[in-house]
């Protein structure tokens, strides 16, 4: 359905809102990353590159639920790895430490979960964020 409404936007030259949330504050990408719908992720993250939209990576739901934070409560790495690489590629410093109504974030969701490969990859985030924005 995603790619459908992507592709008749394409061919009539119409922009899509995708960044717009509903009541909930959930906004496209947001649900595909709760759905851990990697493939409708890289189409929304295509479709923002190729119409020079940046996504909202940092917007919360109504319960402060976020896309990186999903990622790591779903302990889904490829996700996780896929909205770093976006945020790094379009200059988007994540909000690794944004805790959710749980007071649930990245890190602890690791410790919860006994996930040294998603601790493994936050850090390594961490530091190349600090290595980009030192210099």
């Amino acid at each position: 359905m995603t790619k459908l409404i992507i592709d008749y936007a394409n061919d009539h030259d119409i922009i899509l809102n995708i960044n717009d949330q509903n009541n909930n504050a959930y906004y496209p990408f947001f649900y595909s990353i709760y759905n851990e719908n990697i493939e409708i992720a890289k189409l929304i993250m295509d479709y923002a590159n190729n119409n020079l939209i940046t996504l909202n990576l940092n917007n919360n739901s109504k319960r402060n639920d976020y896309p990186l934070l999903l990622s790591f409560y779903h302990s889904n790495i490829e996700m996780a790895q896929l909205i770093m690489d976006y945020a790094n590629k379009n200059y988007i410093i994540l909000d690794i430490n944004d805790r959710n109504e749980d007071m649930v974030y990245p890190l602890l969701d690791c410790a919860i979960n006994n996930n040294v490969e998603m601790v493994k990859l936050l850090i390594n985030y961490a530091n190349i964020t600090l290595y980009y924005f030192k210099y």
